[in-house]
């Protein structure tokens, strides 16, 4: 009569096999991990460009979005905050600590009351070898794209 189940030698050879597969998935994993931050930070800055406009819109005055903590550098990588024309805080970002440097092409970030801006601004999140960029034209609309210069993947 013979016993059903698995021999000791098959257990082993299928070890092996589950432990090659995840030798080969793991370093993918990390990258997707880290793309994922990347892309998590990219759109929790961007939907706080989108309310900075909206508020200025509806306030029908000025708003500014500006690094923390003093709103005088171009490193946005701790965190950013939303102001009102008497510099008063209306909402305040801290970002987690997941490696992403945010870099601004300026100190501040002002939409007029009707939600346009004096002059463009670029706002460049990196991480390791991928980057992203958000780019708000002068009418106020923001976009986000993988960075083009040439280090991003």
């Amino acid at each position: 009569m013979r016993q059903g189940g698995i021999t000791l030698i098959e257990l082993m050879v299928a070890i092996a096999v589950l432990a090659m597969i995840a030798t080969i998935a793991i370093p993918s994993f990390a990258g997707l991990m880290r793309e994922q931050r990347l892309v998590h930070a990219t759109n929790d800055l961007l939907a706080a460009v989108n309310l900075a406009r909206s508020e200025a819109i509806k306030r029908g005055e000025e708003t500014r979005m500006c690094a923390v903590p003093d709103c005088a550098g171009l490193d946005w990588s701790l965190g950013w905050q939303l102001q009102d024309r008497s510099q008063a805080m209306l909402y305040s970002w801290q970002t987690a600590n997941s490696g992403v440097r945010i870099t601004s092409t300026q100190a501040r970030v002002e939409f007029d009351g009707m939600g346009r801006l004096s002059s463009s601004a670029t706002l460049e999140l990196a991480m390791e070898e991928s980057s992203r960029q958000i780019t708000i034209g002068r009418s106020g609309l923001a976009t986000a794209e993988r960075a083009s210069n040439g280090t991003g993947s």
